[in-house]
């Protein structure tokens, strides 16, 4: 999702990962501007780890994701990842959000296990 300053939806995907139509008008019903990811991002509170140079975006665990539940008018599990979105001249215009479902999660533990046991860790 892209939204402006206000919370507001500029732009979003209308497929899932699997190329499955979505229900993408009821996020342009929507206004993000009260959401925890949409002012952490905002103001600027990023994940930050010097160890590993990450930092510039906000991280949420896994929860019912309210936004994803709603497109898909059930439950659903997720996590999301959301920047700041600037201009040219480096002027904040906007917030991007992904909103990441409990199964790209899971394959991703899942590759992480299957490095490690390449590599020959062991649990």
């Amino acid at each position: 999702l892209y939204t402006n300053l206000n919370g507001d939806l500029i732009a979003s995907n209308t497929i899932d990962f699997a190329g499955k139509s979505i229900n993408y008008k009821k996020l342009g019903e929507m206004n993000f501007a009260d959401q925890v990811w949409f002012k952490k991002t905002l103001a600027g509170n990023f994940l930050k780890d010097e160890k590993i140079n990450f930092n510039g975006s906000v991280w949420e665990d896994l929860h019912v994701d309210p936004i994803v539940s709603e497109v898909y008018d059930q439950d659903r599990w997720g996590t999301s990842f959301s920047a700041q979105v600037k201009n040219a001249e480096g002027k904040l215009i906007g917030v991007l959000t992904a909103r990441a479902g409990a199964r790209w999660l899971e394959s991703e533990f899942q590759r992480a296990v299957d490095i490690g046991l390449m590599k020959g860790y062991t649990s």
